[in-house]
């Protein structure tokens, strides 16, 4: 469960913390800075989950403007509680103005405020260090700064706390909902898709792959949407030649 998110120096965000409840709903007038909130989530997701590169999450239109300094770093941390207790994933990365070079500088994440990964750079030389179960120095790594450390290693025997992060954080999801598009794409599939869209158009096709890969996971859906929708009973997906469209049942 997401329990605290920090941003600094993203878009309008300065030295801004967010420490969610089970449900929690993000009010405020246009350019406030909610969607930006939501875009930090799903950007680090896609950093170390799908293994993206630093300069295309972090464009350096992402950097706030207001900063008369060549260079401008961002700062990103993220708690996530599970595997029996509290992961913190810290993030920095720089953009120089003249060039419009970004990269990232550093790189941490800890458990139990035990060290599993470390990445920094420091008087132009770039380390990775990378630690066991518990927090035991294990062996450096080659250094990359476009690309996560966190989200590029493999498993292994002795990294399975890391890997656990990276499970909980593969099952975040952010999307914005867009009705029209659902309506239009999303009732209809050929093929599963293993994540949903941003806007969730490819709804179908992704209930199909949980269909077939995570019946539990539709089944607690199902629960928690009869919950919420008056007289819901389930979805089906219903042959219709070669498509199978999605019905919800009343």
């Amino acid at each position: 469960m997401l329990k605290r998110l920090y941003i600094s120096n993203f878009r309008n965000l300065v030295n801004f913390e967010f420490t969610p409840s089970e449900l929690s709903l993000l009010l405020g007038p246009n350019g406030a800075g909610k969607s930006s909130v939501l875009d930090v989530l799903a950007k680090l997701r896609a950093y170390i989950i799908d293994n993206g590169n630093v300069s295309d999450i972090f464009p350096p239109t992402d950097f706030n403007r207001w900063h008369n300094d060549n260079e401008i770093k961002q700062l990103f941390e993220l708690d996530i509680a599970g595997n029996g207790g509290l992961y913190r994933y810290r993030l920095v990365t720089s953009c120089l103005r003249d060039t419009g070079q970004v990269r990232m500088e550093e790189e941490e994440l800890r458990f139990q405020d035990k060290a599993l990964f470390h990445f920094t750079i420091q008087e132009g030389q770039a380390t990775a260090q990378l630690y066991r179960d518990g927090g035991t120095k294990g062996p450096e790594m080659l250094a990359n700064w476009s690309i996560s450390g966190v989200g590029f290693l493999q498993p292994r025997k002795d990294n399975t706390q890391l890997v656990a992060f990276r499970e909980r954080l593969a099952r975040l999801f952010v999307v914005k909902l867009n009705p029209e598009k659902m309506a239009k794409e999303g009732s209809e599939t050929i093929h599963e898709a293993q994540h949903p869209a941003p806007d969730l158009s490819n709804f179908a096709s992704w209930y199909l792959h949980l269909l077939q890969e995570s019946n539990d996971k539709v089944f607690h859906m199902t629960e928690a949407l009869k919950k919420r929708l008056p007289g819901f009973i389930t979805l089906a997906l219903v042959s219709s030649e070669e498509r199978k469209v999605l019905k919800a049942k009343f």
